[in-house]
């Protein structure tokens, strides 16, 4: 439970709430807090991916075409890495940051 209190100092309660809202984690996860934040197997399937990349599949097979995501085969169906999915992840954060400095 978060006490409320009011020092009437505006930078100090600026400061307090600056606080409050900085994220309590860093995002750029490792991949097995990745795995498990996600409950991912070693390969999954493609709606798997598609919610974890949080893309649509038109977008999921545009960036199966630039060489973003890897299929891999097994039997008619096709399967995602969650090391791909991982890298994938990774990349965003960094143009993310990059973007930022």
């Amino acid at each position: 439970m978060r006490k409320n209190t009011k020092s009437g100092d505006r930078a100090q309660d600026a400061t307090n709430i600056e606080q409050q809202t900085e994220p309590a984690h860093d995002l750029d996860l490792s991949y097995e807090d990745f795995v498990k934040a996600h409950s991912l197997s070693p390969l999954n399937d493609i709606k798997t991916a598609c919610r974890v990349a949080n893309v649509g599949m038109t977008r999921f097979y545009e960036l199966v075409a630039e060489g973003v995501f890897v299929l891999v085969p097994n039997g008619s169906r096709r399967n995602v890495a969650a090391k791909n999915l991982h890298e994938y992840y990774r990349s965003l954060i960094a143009a993310a940051r990059s973007r930022a400095a």
